[in-house]
């Protein structure tokens, strides 16, 4: 499905407001801090369940988000049993998250939701500005997937080809909570 750019920074810029609210610092950022620290439950679901509940088995694919009732806060359920790393989890994670940020009504935009995984756990003017692109070390800086790395290294080197080292205003604060000194290699600003 085809997306304006615009949806994409809207993402980004959501993400970089999330790290600066709640002063995230370090990588790989940990998602159950994340979600604990937002008021989001983290559930995991057993295997037993998969198995005998028709409405859980029908709706998984790495996990998914329930809003919060007047009993309950918001909650994300994942599967440690169906993924096959930490890094899949993490991934699945950071992707329910999403639906809770954006209030999403339904999964429709789960590209979006991909896009905002990758982006939690791989700030992309961050990477740009350290000068870590590889797939590889973004893999393992961030604790992600290889693929998901790979995808990110390609946003940050299209990133880099079509408007070097500029920022947006939103992401210089989140360099300036991260690293500061890395504002030294920034070109200058885009426009909002």
């Amino acid at each position: 499905m085809y997306r304006s750019g615009e949806e994409y920074n809207t993402i980004e810029r959501k993400v970089a407001d999330i790290y600066c609210d709640y002063e995230f610092r370090g990588f790989p950022v940990d998602e159950k801090e994340v979600c604990s620290r937002m008021g989001v439950r983290l559930q995991k679901i057993p295997l037993e369940i998969r198995r005998t509940n028709k409405f859980v088995s029908n709706r998984l694919c790495g996990g998914f988000f329930v809003k919060s009732t007047a009993k309950t806060p918001p909650t994300i359920f994942y599967e440690e049993w169906f993924t096959t790393t930490r890094q899949e989890q993490r991934f699945a994670i950071f992707h329910e998250l999403k639906h809770f940020v954006f209030e999403d009504k339904n999964d429709d935009k789960d590209d979006l939701a991909e896009h905002f995984s990758r982006c939690f756990m791989c700030p992309p003017s961050y990477f740009l500005l350290k000068g870590i692109t590889a797939p590889e070390e973004l893999a393992d800086f961030c604790d992600m997937t290889f693929s998901a790395a790979k995808n990110a290294s390609q946003q940050i080197k299209n990133r880099l080809d079509k408007y070097g080292t500029k920022l947006y205003s939103y992401e210089v604060d989140l360099i300036r909570l991260l690293e500061p000194a890395l504002l030294s290699r920034m070109e200058g600003f885009m426009e909002e």
